[in-house]
């Protein structure tokens, strides 16, 4: 193929010019391995699809989950506190709970003669949304605290809650009293270049608040008289929408959804920290107010103004993006599969045996909610197999995951 730049050369250029030509097809070679790699991984740690939390609240209750579990996974003598643990922080984490703990689930199930529902790998996918999101959403608040933020930040100064403050500006009772703490920030977005002009003039400096002093004013706001209510609802959020919402407010301008930013903006990558709670999202957003109105008027662009559901539709894609799935080695994952017991019954190769079915080769793909799903659907039959055998039940580590799934989707031969 190359003979005619051979033929050019003389004989003891050919020698050179060969393995110039050799080396050049070797690095080709090697870039396109790097590149289906880089692509295979790209793939298997990208971002899962997460979307309809609140249809996944209708489908934990509807299946029964709030038996054990609690209205809104708070928990009962018969069943753990799901909400705010940080074993629901991401997808390894809460596949590999829901694994560990699913022999005192199937106890539980066997001695109150339940007959565990049936559950799709649609609905599987938005209980897992619901319980991704229960972990950022179901934050508290204390109204006395609260009352003490509304002094010390000023706020007393323009608006009122009940009898406590002026009336210059909006009591804040009726605006903020049946609000998320995302839709709380919202109004005050909306409404914050008004509130910074008023705040110059009366000399006031724009407010900093720490994530759990929002949460105490907007506890205070909500209790009206000192009332206790400080338990924030559940928001409405469709991540899917926050993705338009992200480029049609400007977002994207500013901001990445990868591991770098633009000018001022930052990244809302997978592995860039986010506020442990959505009270603490908001407090960010209007803390930085004044530096990001300041960025873009330099700029030329204008602030943007959220209608209603937007702000949580924004926050919910931005959450959204650190629910990633794992990735791993599948040797390592052979390994682990071997090490945690899985082998004895599905075969060192999880091709079989006369104890258990084939797991790979099956034309299945498995992802970290397949998993789960295949988990409840077979894993009561799963466990009272291992207790007739005496088998222990294989418990796993977060950074099994990656390994065991990549494994599993690995090619037989």
């Amino acid at each position: 193929m190359f003979h005619w730049l051979i033929d050019a050369q003389d004989s003891g250029g050919k020698e050179v010019v060969l393995w110039s030509v050799l080396a050049v097809l070797a690095l080709g070679l090697l870039g396109g391995i790097v590149a289906w790699e880089s692509h295979e991984i790209g793939q298997n740690n990208s971002v899962a699809f997460v979307n309809e939390p609140n249809q996944g609240r209708v489908v934990f209750a509807n299946k029964g989950c709030t038996t054990c579990h609690g209205a809104d996974g708070q928990g009962t003598p018969q069943g753990p506190v799901l909400r705010g643990k940080d074993s629901l922080s991401s997808l390894p984490k809460l596949v590999t709970a829901m694994w560990n703990h699913a022999p005192g689930m199937w106890r539980a199930i066997d001695q109150q003669k339940i007959t565990p529902p049936e559950i799709s790998y649609q609905e599987m996918g938005q209980i897992v949304s619901y319980l991704y999101f229960s972990r950022y959403a179901y934050d508290t608040g204390d109204p006395a605290k609260g009352a003490k933020v509304f002094r010390q930040r000023q706020c007393v100064r323009c608006h009122s809650i009940g009898d406590d403050g002026a009336q210059s500006a909006p009591e804040l009772t009726a605006v903020l009293q049946f609000s998320t703490p995302i839709d709380a920030t919202q109004k005050l977005w909306n409404h914050a270049a008004g509130m910074q002009t008023e705040m110059q003039r009366m000399k006031i400096e724009w407010p900093q608040f720490q994530p759990q002093e929002f949460a105490d004013l907007l506890a205070y706001a909500r209790s009206g008289q000192g009332q206790d209510r400080a338990e924030f609802p559940f928001p409405s959020s469709d991540p899917e929408n926050g993705w338009l919402v992200f480029k049609q407010k400007g977002c994207i301008k500013c901001h990445t959804t990868g591991e770098g930013g633009l000018g001022l903006g930052t990244s809302f990558g997978a592995t860039r920290p986010l506020p442990d709670t959505f009270a603490g999202f908001g407090s960010a957003m209007l803390n930085h107010f004044p530096a990001m109105q300041q960025s873009m008027q330099s700029n030329g662009q204008a602030m943007p103004v959220f209608k209603e559901g937007e702000m949580a539709d924004l926050v919910g894609f931005i959450y959204s993006l650190h629910c990633v799935e794992p990735s791993g080695s599948p040797l390592v994952g052979a390994s682990v599969f071997a090490w945690r017991g899985c082998a004895e019954c599905h075969g060192p190769r999880a091709l079989g045996t006369r104890k258990g079915p084939g797991l790979r080769g099956r034309g299945q793909f498995y992802t970290a909610n397949r998993l789960a799903t295949n988990l409840w659907g077979h894993g009561i039959r799963m466990y009272r197999q291992n207790a007739k055998m005496r088998l222990n039940w294989p418990t796993l580590e977060d950074s099994d995951v990656g390994n065991l799934l990549t494994f599993l989707n690995s090619p037989e031969h």
